[in-house]
């Protein structure tokens, strides 16, 4: 059996979509949170407004260095707690926030800082899928080159 230290060590699965969005023209808060969403496969069409408002405000309350609930979004927003909920696991999935008990904040302290350490899940990951792929290759019989 085929295993990487790294995938049994992971605690959480991470999702992390990319998509190739055109940036905004103009600078504006609320346009690139959209796009960067959007860019993370966040915020679908359907979930655009719904999703940043939940993004946006728990953005807002981290850096007042306060980590929400999701009862406390959902007041503050004015939406079920049950559809920021279901916003908030999204954002999880995607490795852009994390939870604390009943608490939910940025994933580090900051979206650059954040976005770096998604950058080392894809790497670490792609390492795993690189080790596995080689050993498959090996057992299959492919025959390998190694590339400089």
């Amino acid at each position: 059996m085929f295993r990487s230290k790294n995938i049994q060590q992971k605690k959480m699965p991470i999702r992390i979509t990319i998509q190739s969005i055109r940036k905004p023209i103009n600078k504006n808060l609320d346009e690139d949170l959209r796009w960067l969403c959007s860019s993370l496969g966040f915020c679908n069409q359907k979930q655009k407004h719904t999703g940043n408002k939940v993004f946006t405000t728990l953005l807002k309350k981290n850096k007042k260095g306060v980590n929400p609930t999701s009862t406390e979004l959902a007041e503050e927003i004015g939406m079920s707690r049950g559809a920021v909920i279901h916003q908030l696991n999204r954002l999880k999935e995607t490795g852009l926030i994390s939870k604390d008990g009943r608490s939910y904040r940025l994933r580090e302290t900051n979206l650059t800082n954040t976005l770096k350490e998604m950058e080392r899940d894809m790497k670490r990951l792609f390492e795993d899928l690189e080790d596995i792929a080689a050993e498959l290759d090996e057992e299959i019989g492919f025959k390998t080159r190694q590339r400089r």
